[in-house]
Order: C-alpha cells, then structure tokens, then sequence
C-alpha cells in the first residue's frame, strides 16, 4: 500500500504543479496538515455528500472525525514507524494520460464503492478524465521508498477530483 504523508524539513517535496493531478498534492497537503476537510476537497462533492450521510449513520461521527481518528492520524504513526521521524513525501507526474471519455460509461457507471453504499456515480457529470502516472517517494530519517502510482482523476464542473475509488486507499 503506498503512503502519502507529512512534508519534511530535512529534505524538500516537490509539489505538482499539473492542474490535472492537483488533487493527489492536495491529500499529501491534507495529510501533512492532518486536515479532514482539505483530505475530502480532493474528492467529487456528490460523493462526499454521500459518504457524510453514510458514516453519520453508521458510525455515529461526522465524516471529518472519522477520517482523522480512523485513518489520517494512523496513517501518520504508520509512516513514522516505518519509515522515522521527519517523514515526507511527494508524487512525480510523469505523464497525463488521457481517458477516454466513452470509457467513462463503461468504466465508472458501475463503479461500486463498498464503504458508501448509497452512492451512483453520475458520469453524464463528468467533464474529462485522465490518468496521472508517476512516482511516489517517501523518506523519514530511517528509511525511504519509491514506487510508482497511477491514479484516476476527473473533472467535474471544471473541477479536478480524484476518482472516488481512493477514498481511504490513497495512502
């Protein structure tokens, strides 16, 4: 599973800078902050809508607590432990690749997430889609990493989100 997490002091994240794969930097962002609500801007607003009626229901929290007692704030101690203190990490675009948009239909209409039950992807809304690929790096005083990371992005009202297939599975 790849970690994205906490910037560090001792060495300096690039950022991405493409318009496209914004969303990925804004859950690095979101992480390093230890930040709910910047986490789920990175995410379609239907879905969030969608998943904050499903874990107030089920869960009995708001969808920001949540994300911050259940998966931000572990995830932050996950990377500490394997990887040390001073933890960081960036994502390296290497390529934008187009998605077609006639596989949007056949690709996302039945999409199924399974931790928010109520929720249809309504692909008519969708503007563009593309792949971002790159790397991943991350480093903490211990230990560093790379791997390579493609994730799904579309855009929605002029809007660029990652795809809901990673909510809670970006890091």
């Amino acid at each position: 599973m790849l970690v994205l997490t906490l910037t560090s002091c001792r060495r300096k994240a690039v950022r991405v800078t493409d318009e496209e794969a914004m969303p990925v930097q804004t859950v690095i962002d979101a992480q390093a902050k230890l930040d709910a609500t910047l986490y789920i801007s990175a995410f379609p607003p239907d879905f969030i809508a969608a998943a904050r009626a499903s874990y107030e229901l089920t869960e009995g929290v708001t969808l920001e607590e949540f994300l911050t007692n259940s998966y931000i704030v572990p995830a932050a101690e996950n990377c500490e432990t394997n990887y040390g203190k001073g933890f960081g990490c960036e994502y390296l675009v290497h390529a934008i690749l187009e998605y077609p948009a006639e596989e949007n239909e056949r690709d996302f209409a039945k999409y199924i997430d399974y931790n928010v039950i109520d929720y249809d992807m309504d692909v008519t809304k969708i503007q563009k889609s593309v792949k971002a690929v790159g790397t991943l790096n991350s480093w903490g005083d211990d230990a560093e990493d790379s791997d390579s990371a493609t994730y799904v992005l579309i855009q929605i009202d002029g809007v660029w989100y990652l795809h809901p297939m990673y909510f809670l599975t970006v890091y």
